[in-house]
């Protein structure tokens, strides 16, 4: 299987930790890993179009995170073909302890299933990771969501 990640920041802090740690991800030993750093959030969206399933690394910038957000979003709203998405906060973006748990709420609304401070916390994600690729290597890389849809009596009416 090919396990394709997205690395979507303007510097070069996260790359590494991917690099590192993505290659623990993999589901197995003969899996092929490829990670794609992005530096706008438009280009990921169109590499996300064309590359499912994915994993992706959002950084949050401190300033003009709007386009990250609603990039965020349009991924999160791909329904049984999301990709499993992080979001990576910038050096500068330090968010207030007293807020940090509200921001990341708001973040999972988006579609987020993580939020990482430091590079070394992306190991934290891994069981996700590996979860989220044995459930996309169907041979009819349909996920779970849509062959549970696809069986139901109304699925034709789509």
């Amino acid at each position: 299987m090919r396990c394709v990640w997205l690395l979507c920041e303007s510097g070069n802090r996260w790359r590494p930790a991917v690099d590192h740690f993505a290659v623990q991800m993999l589901p197995a030993a003969d899996d092929v890993l490829e990670i794609r750093s992005i530096a706008s959030p438009e280009a990921c969206l169109t590499a996300l179009a064309q590359q499912v399933p994915a994993v992706v690394l959002w950084e949050l910038p401190a300033a003009g995170a709007g386009p990250v957000l609603e990039s965020i979003s349009r991924a999160g709203a791909l329904g049984a073909n999301r990709p499993l998405q992080f979001v990576a906060l910038s050096q500068e973006s330090i968010v207030p302890s007293g807020i940090a748990g509200e921001v990341e709420l708001n973040l999972r609304e988006l579609g987020v299933a993580g939020v990482v401070d430091r590079p070394v916390s992306l190991a934290n994600h891994a069981a996700m990771v590996r979860r989220y690729w044995q459930q996309n290597q169907r041979d009819d890389n349909l996920s779970a969501v849509r062959e549970i849809w696809d069986r139901l009596p109304w699925a034709g009416d789509r």
